[in-house]
């Protein structure tokens, strides 16, 4: 319709200028050109879906643990289990880039059970289930009776932030039993026992209180094998795609055949193959689209790694190595990010760089402003309060104070993290924003989602109490 009524002007200044047209020329031209309007927005439409799509290369770094198996992911979360010490665990917020060190209870005798993890519990066996809150860091015994009696038989299938699903015929042996019991719906904590009704119109949801997701048109349970907000994964074949609520149109998330594909909050991506002549196929570099934009994009890994491999939380890539047990962490990229001309409302905006320079420096040189967001406690994360600094030197002072403090690495004890936290946007005259984080709380970590430092140090303290006196 722009197209139509662009040219439509045109025939107006055509008839200023050369004379009146007769009526039937007039409307004629105007019904063709609407005619020719799907015909050019089609072709509009192929152009862009022809477009190369941008291409971001991943900067795995290695972490220095040991593991005894492949990392576990659930929301911006990963769970690493050491080999060294046996049975200890370590969590990483990719959001914040804290680390907590998680001792089970009982020792060697208390196991997570079948890697059960969905934010905010993990899911251990000590003589009986039991839960553990990874915000309250408390531990409670989960009360399911008959549902996890038979732990021989029975283990947990998934987990969410409110049900464990238990497959009660996981060890069955049909060769002994009908194996026919169906999966019990178990409610965290109290460990009440729930059910669910499958209908064409809901998708079983272990993050909902009445166990199930409420699909948009004009899909159904039969196309849809997952809902993220206003968008829904639509499995057709080999070929997963994304497509909008109230809209029948699908977008592939890998053009082609691919290994299935990977949802996070911010994106879906899957694994491209191209097939071989002795079966099978050869896996490309991962590709996807981003949400909410659905822009295209291929991450690449450096050639030392499988082109498409490891686990993905929210925020970031892990890689494992089986021998040695080493794990290698790299951020997902975002796009470009956009200049803040306000705080963003809380805390949990998923904040990193592409400028250039952050991955080798915590500030860069050049920033000319900065704006600082000072956000409060869990769950909210909300913004208390922001200013800008335009001053050139409380600018230069406060980025050269952040680069001096020390990298941070490893894990260690800290006091507990409440959330509140101060992000501070610097902005540059020709590059991307580039967004530190303070925690004020826990660790006391500092990070440009690239690079870490530590501002539990007496140079550090310092620092805080001059970023908190600039508001």
């Amino acid at each position: 319709m722009k197209l139509a009524g662009g040219c439509s002007g045109a025939l107006r200044r055509a008839r200023n200028f050369g004379g009146p047209r007769p009526l039937w020329l007039v409307v004629m031209r105007r019904v063709r050109l609407l005619l020719l309007a799907p015909v050019f927005a089609g072709l509009i439409a192929a152009s862009a879906m022809a477009a190369p799509a941008p291409q971001f290369g991943l900067h795995p770094r290695k972490l220095p643990y040991e593991l005894s198996s492949y990392p576990i992911v659930s929301g911006n979360y990963a769970l690493l289990s050491l080999s060294q010490p046996y049975n200890t665990y370590v969590l990483i917020d990719d959001q914040t880039d804290t680390q907590t060190k998680i001792v089970p209870p009982g020792g060697s005798g208390c196991q997570l059970w079948a890697n059960a993890f969905g934010v905010p519990w993990l899911l251990f066996y000590c003589g009986g289930p039991t839960l553990y809150n990874i915000h309250t860091r408390r531990w409670t015994a989960l009360p399911c009776g008959e549902a996890c009696e038979n732990t021989g038989v029975a283990a947990p299938g998934a987990i969410g932030s409110h049900w464990v699903e238990i497959d009660e015929n996981a060890y069955c042996d049909s060769r002994y039993d009908p194996c026919s019991t169906p999966d019990a719906f178990v409610a965290l904590p109290s460990g009440k026992t729930g059910s669910y009704t499958p209908s064409s119109h809901t998708l079983l949801d272990l993050n909902s209180p009445s166990l199930s997701q409420t699909i948009c048109a004009p899909w159904s349970s039969a196309d849809v094998s997952a809902i993220d907000g206003q968008f829904v994964a639509v499995a057709e074949g080999t070929e997963p795609g994304v497509a909008r609520c109230g809209s029948s149109t699908v977008l592939p998330v890998v053009p082609g055949t691919s290994e299935g594909f990977t949802e996070t909050d911010h994106l879906m991506s899957g694994c491209p193959l191209t097939p071989t002549p002795s079966g099978g196929g050869v896996s490309g570099p991962r590709e996807g689209v981003f949400l909410p934009s659905l822009e295209r994009f291929t991450m690449t890994l450096p050639a030392s790694f499988q082109p498409c491999t490891g686990e993905l939380d929210d925020e970031a890539l892990y890689v494992w190595s089986e021998r040695p047990d080493r794990v290698w962490r790299a951020q997902l990229p975002t796009g470009p990010l956009p200049t803040y001309r306000a705080c963003p409302r809380t805390s949990t905006v998923r904040l990193q760089s592409t400028n250039p320079n952050a991955y080798q420096r915590l500030v860069p040189a050049g920033a000319d402003q900065v704006l600082l967001c000072r956000y409060g406690p869990l769950p909210g994360r909300r913004l208390r309060s922001q200013r800008l600094i335009s001053s050139q030197s409380a600018v230069s002072r406060l980025a050269r104070a952040l680069n001096r403090l020390p990298t941070e690495s490893g894990i260690r004890s800290c006091v507990f993290d409440n959330g509140t936290s101060i992000s501070a946007f610097f902005r540059y005259p020709a590059l991307d924003d580039v967004p530190v984080t303070v925690q004020l709380t826990g660790c006391a970590t500092v990070t440009n989602r690239h690079l870490r430092r530590a501002a539990f140090t007496r140079a550090g303290e310092a620092t805080v109490r001059y970023l908190e006196r600039l508001f």
